[in-house]
């Protein structure tokens, strides 16, 4: 797995994380130069986020998140910001997060 860190505020059940990447379906630019408009698609379908440029590997079609938790066939995932539809935290299928 990637490198861990310690979440700030946890409550300590799970004060720590595993960093990983989340494969995009779509980027734009966003209003600002250092933001791109996101969309990934989670279990639930697809999410859309403004998420700082610094997280976003445009050749690799990647985003820098957080793994929280290990489901059986999923991932709790920590995203870089709120989406426009939900929170910061999401699950992914297995298939879309690259440890």
């Amino acid at each position: 797995m990637g490198e861990t860190a310690s979440l700030a505020g946890g409550n300590g059940a799970n004060d720590r994380a595993t960093q990983a990447k989340v494969k995009y379906e779509k980027i734009s630019s966003g209003q600002f130069p250092d933001e791109v408009v996101v969309t990934v698609v989670a279990s639930h379908g697809a999410l859309t986020a403004i998420f700082p440029s610094s997280s976003v590997d445009i050749e690799a079609r990647t985003v820098s998140v957080f793994v929280l938790e290990e489901r059986p066939d999923s991932y709790l995932v920590d995203l870089p910001t709120y989406t426009f539809s939900s929170g910061s935290t999401a699950l992914f299928p297995k298939a879309s997060v690259i440890l």
